[in-house]
């Protein structure tokens, strides 16, 4: 494979015309004909016969103008229209008189203008305009549609607010027009009218702001609002479905206490809802209120679920003024998204139904605080497991009913504030609400008696302080309250009241008094500060019952004396439970078992020379049992609890060879100290084998000079009998860290001893470079499953400034090899094992040298690790040598059936070290196998383990991805095959899970930054993972032989024309084709294909994808694509849900040839398409017009049904 740095860039440049269509709708008012009236003059005498001519006819009050049309003679009272025996459709228009207008069956249209009409129409569906006056409407038999209109204003209304009032389906436009709604200053509905729909379904439609509360409504069934209407309760129950515009608002005028059930009603695009006294909803589901933006209630609202699942978000959400909501037993209310920032109504939720919670609630104790409900309620979770509310915050209060013997209890709360708020609040609360009067008194501590009343249902008070603040450091002081038997109900003993305290120090204080001790969590670290000499805190914190390591830490400085400071713990009466006293050190901790769950106190006590800040951390809880057995579990970071004294033994457990336990010390710079760390060979504890891991400076990093196993590398040259012991000599004073470890299980203990006396000098700075010894840190997991089932634990450390991890390497020879002190033991007898460079060590030849400088450039390239090849300088009588941190070479060690090992990074001075075993593994380079080899122990001497172990980080790997398919470190060859079968070829990259972990552990590189073309050669096998994140890449297959399966679209296989066969037991099973592995965090953005069939998947990147010759399968994905199929009849392939709004973003096809490439359509059919030609090119769109294609420089005319042809999903595969 070959890799060019230069590479053509490919793009592709078109024209876009920008065009502007308007659709435009004409709407033509409907006119309404209208008849005019004859004029009124003198009669003529008929002068020859000298006889007064016969009187003219009688006028109709209506006349019929055209046939059907009824207009008014006049504006005069007592016109009357008798048409009942009608069967034609009738259109009648009233006049300003009283009309009276009777209409027969058919659908007429009716307009009473002004006057006192009377309109009676007949079986249609009539629509009615009463028009101004006190009218009178009989709607008949029909489904009628009757309009009152209100006041409005000048262009209120549209045309469509007539085609579609309140968003229905009926046209009203043959009844009104927009001079008839918009601009009224008076209202048509006054006092007197009297509205019936009678039988059938009536709609009573309303326009502008309306009061009908003086109309007799009677037999309407539905109201359509598209305006404000004030209507009376009992003609808001009349009606079965509202329908508002959107923007539509009720008025309900109630009596106090109604009750309203909305599950009997369907009210749509309501804006606002509000009932002018106190009322009762009966609900049952959401949809009864999911049509109403807002319901409110000036007297406040009840809610009453009878039956079935509410959300209470959508209760709160929509209505206001909530007073309580009653649940049934068959209800359910789910309290799905309420938190405590959209619980802004304080209300309670009683009865006998069921409360949900969820995960995330009941995983946040203050998660819905101010929440009140009953507790006769059933709360469950989501799984409908029985739960307590309480942890996430509900107020779980109870109702006492009236005449019942039961008395709620009041007691009074604590607050703790600040000096400078010059006021605060406490409350006096019920234990229950009680529908009865109660007086609680109460006392305060200077001997003020009050007392204060709670009215029915009512369960807090507030008592409010005050005080002046001023500029002086001093100590804390309280406003006591104690309830007193004065009252009319029940009063706990326990006092509360307000503790003030003092912020003229350069710290804030807290409490003196366990009475408002300040409320902690255990899982969080406590700051304050010793304000003044003699100060006190008290801190209230619950436990559970368990076994706790509590550690105080601080500067306690007065002038330049070392403050001493006290800490408590005792329970819940003060009875003192342990103590301890912080003295020159700068550290103390106390250990502290606690038999039951429950209220705790920490209290800490400044003496007189101690002023200062300080910090107290609750240790890991462990069950009594594990307490009792002192296997107390420390945190392994400087957020432990436990500590050690200069002088002091501790003793502790490790549970296993992953465990660690991190002690704090103080230590002072130039004093020299030992630490010794002694298990079963000394009597010390049961630990077989103890190390110290390292010891950390205040932050956590790891010293470089200090790691010791039995004896280790200790500055006498000595080794220990699988125990611990070193000198350490710290340049700065202040906290250190010492990890303590174990290759088993078992008790230990660990000292720490002042020796400066023994020494007359200072220490040698002991080993600065790693070509002496590699020195080594913890790494603790990821979270991600691929890669902790990779860890081992451990990690070279990285260089001094941080940026990066340098480790050296070499190739180790027999002429020329360190044994680094303490190392190897010297032993080469064979019947022994001997140790591996004694027995028959050889030097890499220089085809496998140049396997391995491939491996440690690829991982160099993967990591930030810088690799230094060193020389391997042998060990003399009077030097150790030195070598590379990582080093190579082939041993004859036998009685191993292993074809290799290498040592991993544990401090051990052969950490690093690859042993080839030429007794199982063939030395030839050209086997695949020798080079897997080496990556495999490449990958220990880095700090990987097996996949398929759960040592180290505790993890293995998901069986069905351990494989060396994914990872190098995998004992499997196939996962599809099982873990019997032996493949011919093996990977010759790390492979995804590789890179991810050692990325982990060592930190990335951008691999690749420039424009790289991989090259896959016809010739090569390739079985890889390509790991490339920079620049714009391109893969070239030009070169090979047959077509290739190419997919960029994130982890997945392509076909580079490499098999794998596997075999069990000498027989074929099957094989693997797919052997180029391209994760989802590479970008690949470009790939040439070859001169036959290929399939090539594009991903998430502007690709540009060239099929050569060959009849080609081309899928661009997402981005904005470039496609070319080259010779032979090739298929572009387009998805739903992969089109564009904007042509400059859309896939583009180079070089379609009608009657020869195909248009793969998946999800989508040709009917669904539309094809435009734009300035010489197709775009192919979907039924949404988005640009599926362009096709350059094609006539759409050319294209029809043949040119495409529909895809299954899986067609890559298939």
């Amino acid at each position: 494979m070959s890799i060019n740095r230069s590479i053509h860039s490919y793009f592709h440049q078109f024209k876009v015309k920008k065009s502007s269509k308007k659709n435009l709708l004409s709407l033509l008012p409907a006119t309404f004909l209208a008849a005019c009236g004859s004029g009124s003059g003198s009669t003529p005498v008929n002068t020859d016969t000298g006889v007064d001519p016969a009187p003219p006819p009688v006028e109709p009050d209506f006349t019929e103008d055209p046939v059907g049309t009824f207009t008014a003679r006049d504006s005069s009272d007592g016109l009357v229209l008798s048409q009942e025996s009608s069967t034609t459709v009738l259109t009648v228009l009233g006049r300003e008189g009283a009309d009276q207008i009777t209409t027969g069956s058919a659908s007429d249209i009716i307009r009473g203008e002004g006057g006192d009409d009377v309109i009676t129409s007949g079986a249609g569906s009539d629509l009615i305009l009463p028009g101004s006056g006190a009218d009178t409407v009989n709607a008949g038999s029909g489904n009628d549609v009757i309009v009152l209109i209100g006041v409005t204003s000048a262009d209120q209304y549209g045309q469509e607010s007539i085609t579609s009032p309140s968003g229905q389906s009926t046209d009203l436009s043959s009844l009104l027009d927009l001079s008839d709604l918009n601009d009224q200053a008076t209202s048509d509905a006054v006092s007197g009218e009297a509205i019936s729909g009678e039988s059938g379904t009536d709609t009573l439609v309303i326009y502008g702001e309306v009061d009908i509360t003086s109309i007799a409504l009677e037999s309407l069934e539905t109201l359509w609002l598209n305006s404000a209407v004030t209507l009376t309760d009992s003609q808001f129950e009349g009606f079965s479905r509202l329908a508002g515009d959107g923007t539509s608002s009720l008025v309900v005028m109630t009596q106090t206490g109604g009750t309203f059930d909305l599950s009997e009603k369907t009210i749509t695009d309501v804006e606002s809802l509000s009932f002018s006294e106190a009322v009762t909803l009966n609900l049952t589901d959401d949809s009864d209120v999911s049509g109403i933006s807002s319901i409110s209630s000036e007297g406040g609202i009840s809610i009453s679920i009878g039956q079935g699942t509410m959300a209470l978000e959508t209760i709160i959400t929509r209505i206001d003024d909530l007073d309580v909501i009653t649940l049934s037993e068959e209800a359910v209310l789910d309290l799905s998204g309420i938190t405590t920032e959209n619980l802004d109504q304080e209300f309670i939720i009683n009865g006998a139904g069921q409360l949900v919670f969820t995960s995330t609630q009941l995983a946040d104790p203050e998660s819905l605080a101010g929440l009140i409900v009953d507790p006769d309620m059933t709360f469950v979770d989501e799984n409908g497991n029985s739960i307590d509310p309480t942890i996430a915050g509900v107020d779980v209060i109870m109702t006492i009913p009236a005449g019942s013997d039961e008395l709620p209890i009041a007691s009074v709360s604590s607050v703790v504030v600040q000096e400078s708020a010059e006021t605060s609040s406490v409350v006096i609360s019920l234990s229950a609400r009680y529908s009865e009067t109660a007086t609680v008194a109460y006392r305060l501590s200077d001997g003020t008696e009050g007392s204060v009343t709670f009215a029915p249902n009512e369960y807090e008070k507030s008592l409010t302080f005050n005080w002046l603040d001023d500029s002086e450091v001093e100590a804390s002081f309280a406003f006591e309250i104690t309830l007193t038997e004065q009252s009319t109900i029940p009063v706990s003993s326990d006092a509360g009241g307000v503790v003030v305290l003092d912020d003229d120090s350069s710290s804030l204080d807290v409490s003196d008094s366990r009475l408002a001790a300040t409320v902690v969590s255990a899982s969080e670290d406590i700051a304050s500060v010793i304000s003044v000499a003699g100060d006190e805190d008290w801190f209230k914190v619950d436990l559970s019952a368990g076994q706790y390591s509590i550690k105080l830490s601080g500067d306690l400085v007065d002038a330049a004396t070392k403050g001493d400071i006290l800490l408590f713990l005792s329970d819940a009466d003060g009875n003192e439970i342990s103590s301890g006293d912080l003295s020159a050190n700068g550290l103390l901790s106390i250990n502290a078992t606690v038999e039951s769950a429950g209220t705790y106190y920490l209290r800490t006590v400044g003496t007189e020379t101690a002023v200062g800040d300080y910090t107290i951390s609750i240790g890991t809880v462990t069950s009594l049992q594990s307490a009792s057995e002192g296997a107390l579990d420390l945190p392994e970071s400087v957020d432990t609890t436990g500590s050690i004294a200069v002088g002091e033994t501790v003793t502790g457990t490790i549970a296993s060879s992953a465990d660690e336990d991190w002690y704090g010390v103080f230590l002072e710079a130039g004093s020299i100290y030992q630490v010794d760390m002694t298990g079963e060979a000394s009597g010390g504890g049961s630990l077989v084998d103890p190390y110290v891991r390292a010891v950390y400076d205040s932050d956590g990093n790891a010293l470089p000079t200090v790691y010791n196993d039995d004896g280790g590398f200790s500055p006498d040259g000595s080794s220990g009998d699988y125990e611990v012991s070193f000198l350490f000599q710290p340049t700065e004073s202040g906290i250190y860290y010492i990890s303590a470890g174990g290759w088993a299980s078992g008790t230990y203990s660990l000292s720490v001893d002042d020796v400066s006396n023994d020494f007359d000098t200072d220490l040698p700075l002991g080993p600065t470079n790693k070509e002496s010894i590699p020195y080594v840190d913890s790494i603790g997991r990821s979270g991600d499953d691929r890669v902790d089932s990779l860890l081992y634990g451990t990690r070279y450390q990285q260089d001094q400034d941080g940026t990066q991890t340098t480790l050296t390497w070499s190739f180790s020879s027999e002429g020329n090899f360190s044994r680094r002190s303490g190392g190897y033991s010297g032993s080469d007898s064979p019947d022994e094992g001997g140790d591996e460079p004694d027995v028959n060590f050889s030097e890499l030849t220089t085809a496998q040298k140049a396997i391995f400088l491939d491996i440690i450039d690829m991982v160099e390239n993967y990591t930030n690790i810088d690799f230094v090849q060193v020389a391997d300088i042998a060990s003399t009588e009077t030097s150790p040598g030195s070598a590379g941190d990582i080093r190579i070479g082939w041993s004859g060690k036998t009685g191993t059936d292993a074809a290799a090992w290498a040592y991993l990074p544990n401090g051990w001075l052969y950490d690093g070290d690859i042993w080839l075993f030429s007794e199982n593994l063939s030395s030839d380079p050209e086997r695949p196998y020798l080079g897997f080899v080496m990556l495999h122990e490449l990958g220990h001497a880095l700090g990987l383990k097996h996949s398929f172990e759960e040592e180290g980080a505790g993890i293995a790997i998901d069986p069905n991805f351990d494989s060396v398919e994914y990872t190098v470190m995998s004992y499997t060859d196939s996962v599809e095959f099982g873990s019997r079968a032996v493949a011919d070829l093996y990977p010759t990259t790390l492979m995804y899970y590789d890179i991810l972990a050692l990325q982990y552990i060592y930190g990335e590189s951008e691999v690749n930054p420039e424009n790289t073309t991989y090259t896959f050669d016809g010739t090569e096998q390739y079985y890889m993972t390509l790991w490339d994140t920079g620049g714009v890449d391109t893969i070239d297959f030009v070169n090979q032989l047959s077509g290739v399966n190419i997919d960029l679209s994130g982890s997945q296989w392509s076909d580079v024309n490499t098999t794998v066969n596997y075999y069990q037991f000498g027989d074929f099973v099957g094989n693997k084709t797919a052997t180029l592995f391209i994760p989802e965090e590479v970008d690949i953005e470009n790939v040439i294909g070859t001169d036959e069939d290929d399939r090539i998947k594009g991903g998430d990147q502007d690709n540009v994808l060239e099929g050569q010759g060959g009849a080609d399968m081309l899928a661009g994905g997402a981005g904005q694509d470039s496609l070319t199929g080259g010779t032979g009849g090739d298929t572009f392939i387009t998805a739903l849900g992969e089109g564009v709004s904007e042509k400059g973003d859309a896939d583009l096809v180079f070089d379609f040839t009608d009657g020869e490439d195909l248009i793969g359509l998946i999800d989508l059919t040709y009917e669904d398409l539309t094809l435009e030609s734009d300035d010489g090119d197709t775009l192919i769109k979907d039924d949404n017009g988005q640009i599926l294609f362009i096709l350059d420089d094609v006539d759409s005319s050319q294209l029809d049904s043949n040119d495409f042809v529909v895809l299954q999903t899986d067609w890559y595969e298939n």
